[in-house]
């Protein structure tokens, strides 16, 4: 077991260039721990396959996402990706360290990422129909379960996933 960090000790930080190697790593480690159980080993190893095949890009495609760092020191302990599309956003590679989940690190982390999404009103993210604690951390924070839609998890294989909404009035401008 990993030593508990306390949420005052996280920094959240943009993704750097430096940071790819401890960034797959971190997937790695996270998507086997959170997986292998509920997804079985053929889907996951097919996911882990294409995550060493494309690296960063996989996760980063490069088409204007913004990427989140949650550090406590240097380790790594949460992140999450956000793509803004005028006035809606969608959020993926939301993950926290299974050893430090529910101590208020994916909270902290999501509020950050809404927060420098300042001019959107919807905020859309996915969660596996297999992964209900995931569901349910997005319900308890305002998301809305807005249906169910297949998804690509790797190369041969999909999932269902949960559309999960959040929206939220403008100021005026």
């Amino acid at each position: 077991m990993r030593e508990l960090t306390p949420v005052d000790d996280i920094r959240i930080r943009s993704i750097e260039r430096g940071d790819e190697e401890r960034l797959l790593a971190f997937w790695r480690y996270v998507w086997t721990s959170t997986y292998g159980s509920s997804l079985g080993s053929q889907v996951l190893d097919a996911m882990l396959s294409g995550l060493d095949r494309k690296g960063l890009s996989g996760m980063l495609p490069g088409n204007g996402e913004r990427g989140y760092c949650a550090l406590c020191g240097e380790r790594l302990v949460g992140t999450a990706i956000a793509a803004e599309r005028g006035q809606k956003a969608f959020l993926w590679g939301m993950y926290v360290d299974p050893g430090q989940q529910r101590l208020g690190l994916g909270t902290r982390l999501l509020s950050a990422v809404i927060a420098d999404l300042a001019l959107v009103s919807i905020l859309e993210a996915r969660a596996l129909r297999s992964s209900p604690w995931a569901i349910a951390f997005y319900e308890g924070r305002g998301f809305r379960h807005n249906g169910d839609e297949a998804i690509e998890l790797a190369d041969g294989f999909s999932g269902t996933a949960a559309i999960m909404t959040f929206a939220r009035a403008l100021p005026p401008s």
